[in-house]
C-alpha cells in the first residue's frame, strides 16, 4: 500500500504534466477556432453578435426607475 507521502509526490509529478498538456491544448485551440471560422466562413462579428466599438447596452434603453417606499 502507498504512503501519504508516495502519493504526494505522484499527485506533484500528475500536476506538472497536467501543465505541461494543458499548455500545449491551450496553444492549438486558437489556431483550430480560426481554421474552423475559415472553413465555415464564420466571422467574428457573426460570433459576438455586434459590430466593434458597439455598446453592449443598446442607447434607447434608460435605467429602472422606482418610487420611494
Amino acid at each position: 500500500m502507498a504512503t501519504y507521502r508516495e502519493r504526494k509526490q505522484h499527485m506533484a509529478e500528475l500536476e506538472i504534466q497536467m501543465t505541461g498538456a494543458r499548455q500545449a491544448e491551450f496553444q492549438t485551440v486558437p489556431e483550430d477556432f480560426r481554421a474552423r471560422g475559415v472553413e465555415y466562413g464564420i466571422t467574428g462579428q457573426e460570433i459576438s453578435g455586434r459590430r466593434r466599438g458597439e455598446s453592449p447596452i443598446p442607447k434607447g434603453v434608460s435605467s429602472a426607475k422606482y418610487r420611494d417606499p
